[in-house]
């Protein structure tokens, strides 16, 4: 059976992701962008500080970067045509992209946290890393509901976590193991930090959370594939699909190939698909899933509740 939080709980998780309706970056997710841009982590006692600092003695890398995404525009924005094994663009990705996407998955996953849908052991699949994007948003995500949980005395749902993720590109692979393992180690920075200063009950509580997301993370795994020559493994575990951005980049063969591997999944295995948001690539998106859903599979839309602030009165 689903398992659906207590509405506090939810009300609490979703101030925190989107205060005052406006998606933020936890400093755990910041600091591992810019420690994977700039090969600089910012201090934990000073974070805004530190970042602040950290931008400012690298505005020549970052002007670099807006011109190397500028000319990407320029060209159309083909990302298909864009293999992501240059240096110069995978660092533009993520510091346009980054701070966007983040937020967006976890406004997806907060909707399936609603549905009773994050529960129990978890195996991410995440099907085009680009870079680490959805893995470190699904990290993040699950440390703040945890925190939720904690604050209301309610336990956390999920036991454990796998991440798989799958890419064509070796340069997006090798990207996204970066990011994870940046994000890894600002956690263990602030586990540190919390036992050398602090010794209670609740301290250790909160290192036991950002320890079980450590390793979590620590233990994620980076396998290239291509959808264009075949569907994902059969050894793919995964309950929890997340195809972000693949869809306007997928030929019909690689179409077909994702929609005989979504044929395969568990029992109530759950899949999200994120894609931009313009008309025309929106109106393609639901077309592919009213024909995925209505061609003889197994596969249903998910209902997915209101957003909480709708019926809990948080926000105006």
């Amino acid at each position: 059976m689903p398992e659906v939080l207590d509405r506090p709980v939810l009300a609490t998780l979703e101030t925190a992701l989107v205060p005052g309706k406006r998606s933020r970056l936890s400093p755990f997710v910041e600091s591992a962008q810019l420690e994977v841009l700039f090969g600089t982590a910012p201090d934990n006692e000073q974070h805004v500080e530190s970042a602040r600092a950290i931008v400012g003695a690298n505005r020549e890398k970052i002007r670099r970067m807006a011109e190397r995404w500028s000319r990407f525009v320029r060209e159309g924005k083909d990302f298909r045509a864009n293999d992501y094994s240059e240096d110069a663009f995978l660092d533009a990705y993520p510091a346009y992209y980054f701070s966007v996407n983040v937020p967006k998955v976890q406004l997806v996953l907060l909707d399936l946290l609603c549905a009773g849908r994050l529960s129990g052991d978890i195996c991410l699949v995440d099907v085009g890393v680009g870079t680490g994007t959805t893995a470190v948003a699904f990290l993040d995500f699950l440390l703040l509901a945890g925190q939720s949980c904690a604050l209301h005395g309610h336990p956390f749902p999920v036991r454990s976590v796998r991440l798989l993720g799958f890419d064509r590109s070796a340069g997006s692979l090798r990207r996204a193991e970066q990011v994870i393992k940046a994000y890894a180690a600002a956690l263990a920075r602030r586990i540190q930090g919390r036992a050398v200063v602090e010794d209670s009950n609740t301290a250790a509580a909160d290192i036991d959370l950002l320890a079980r997301i450590q390793g979590w993370a620590t233990e994620s795994t980076w396998r290239p594939h291509d959808l264009d020559a075949a569907p994902l493994p059969s050894d793919m575990c995964g309950n929890l699909i997340v195809l972000g951005n693949v869809l306007n980049e997928l030929s019909d063969r690689a179409r077909e190939h994702v929609t005989a591997s979504l044929h395969d999944l568990a029992e109530e295995a759950v899949v999200a698909v994120i894609e931009p948001g313009s008309q025309g690539l929106a109106r393609q998106l639901m077309r592919w899933r009213r024909g995925l859903v209505a061609n003889g599979s197994e596969l249903t839309p998910l209902v997915l509740r209101s957003p909480v602030f709708l019926d809990t009165g948080l926000g105006a």
